[in-house]
């Protein structure tokens, strides 16, 4: 594949933003921005032109007869017709300064996650501690600027610890606890969050388009929705940065190679989110009734994957060469898969069926930087063994999906009570 090439990222103000004339896509009058993303992982695989070639045609001999391709006409001429999915893999960059972009929500990557997930903005950077209580309870300096489900950021000995808040009633609650309390004037640091969302896309962001530039084709993805997100490491053990490998469901493909152009990035200000500097932590059991405030626990891993499958419903419409009016998430799982070091603490987890919060923390630490993944409520889908390991030590395997949750403050917006949340640090 060539090393020359871009792909920049549009958000639709309709769904496969169709032309009214015409019932063809027409992306004229979207504003794309150029992403930063890994060329050599763009997978076109999925791509098909849609046809009918099944079927037993009457022949008078051994030539077969011409597929039959599924499209509508423009002008008196067939239309080039193209659906399927496609693969992107793109760095953690985080927003820093927020020169670049003014939100994460106008980032080409987070309006990529955006399509198939819940996204709620946080109502402030950054809160204050006024009163120190213990490892899961502080005091606010403004309580409704961490509404239940807020994940949050607490540097201490310069690592960056992570939690969410499980009740906001005065103090803080959040769960699992920080290693220490919180001192008196101590920066907690909110985020931008990502939760899951199952049922009609009313309620996660817009649907996308995506362009893709070579230094002679152009071509242009429509109703573009995530399908699935793996969270992964690149770079060597004990130092990984984050990657964000994404499948992504196009309702229309169109060519538009006299218009190819390509064009460098808008990067982020903040760094790629690395796996060092933070934590990977597990809670005590998690049971109970809300609000959680759950003891914390740490396990040192050599590597993990988080993995974010959406299943999309095709709703379907005739008026237009899409064949879809919209894409629904009938269903959505997350799960997570580790290996490191030998621990007994969970190794009955599996068979007495016990469930945990599982946290994954990146650095770096610092303004509008920090990437963490939180499994709210989890348990292991197979059991965790010793494997052996790349040098041929035995380490221990760790596979945990995200289970149904209510450890919030009953009744709280979301993404409180959510199985899931991703948190984007400002």
């Amino acid at each position: 594949m060539p090393n020359i090439g871009s792909i920049a990222v549009a958000a639709e103000s309709s769904f496969g933003s169709l032309a009214a004339a015409t019932g063809i896509p027409d992306v004229s009058g979207l504003t794309f921005t150029s992403m930063e993303c890994d060329k050599a992982a763009i997978s076109y695989d999925g791509q098909t032109f849609p046809s009918v070639d099944d079927w037993n045609d009457v022949r008078s001999g051994a030539g077969q007869l011409t597929p039959i391709p599924v499209t509508i006409n423009n002008a008196g001429s067939p239309v080039r017709r193209r659906t399927g999915s496609f693969t992107i893999r793109a760095p953690m960059r985080m927003i820093g300064a927020a020169s670049a972009y003014a939100n994460y929500a106008a980032m080409p990557l987070v309006r990529i996650l955006r399509s198939g997930l819940g996204f709620a903005a946080a109502a402030a950077a950054t809160d204050d501690v006024t009163a120190q209580d213990s490892v899961n309870v502080w005091t606010p300096t403004t309580a409704g600027n961490l509404p239940e489900g807020t994940m949050v950021e607490w540097v201490n000995n310069n690592r960056c610890e992570y939690s969410a808040v499980t009740d906001n009633a005065s103090d803080i609650t959040a769960s699992p606890a920080f290693s220490a309390a919180p001192d008196v004037a101590d920066t907690i640091r909110l985020a931008d969050v990502l939760y899951p969302v199952v049922g009609t896309t009313a309620s996660v962001g817009d649907s996308v388009a995506i362009r893709f530039d070579s230094q002679n084709t152009r071509f242009v993805a429509v109703g573009c929705r995530l399908e699935s997100v793996t969270f992964e490491l690149e770079g060597d053990v004990g130092g990984y940065l984050v990657f964000a490998n994404m499948t992504i469901r196009a309702a229309h493909i169109l060519d538009d190679d006299g218009n190819a152009s390509v064009e460098d990035p808008t990067l982020a200000d903040g760094d790629v989110a690395t796996f060092l500097q933070s934590y990977f932590v597990y809670s005590d059991a998690a049971s109970g009734a809300a609000p959680y405030a759950l003891a914390r626990n740490t396990i040192d891993l050599d590597t993990w994957t988080c993995t974010i499958q959406n299943t999309w419903q095709a709703q379907g419409a005739s008026s237009s060469i899409l064949g879809v009016s919209e894409f629904d998430i009938s269903d959505q799982t997350i799960t997570v898969e580790a290996q490191g070091a030998l621990t007994s603490a969970v190794r009955s987890d599996f068979e007495n069926e016990r469930y945990r919060q599982i946290v994954i923390g990146c650095g770096r630490s610092g303004a509008g930087n920090g990437f963490a993944i939180q499994l709210a409520r989890a348990a292991f889908s197979v059991d965790s063994k010793p494997v052996e390991g790349s040098e041929g030590l035995f380490r221990q395997s760790f596979t945990w999906r995200g289970a149904p949750y209510s450890g919030d403050t009953a009744a709280a917006a979301v993404p409180a009570n959510t199985v899931f949340r991703v948190g984007l640090f400002n």
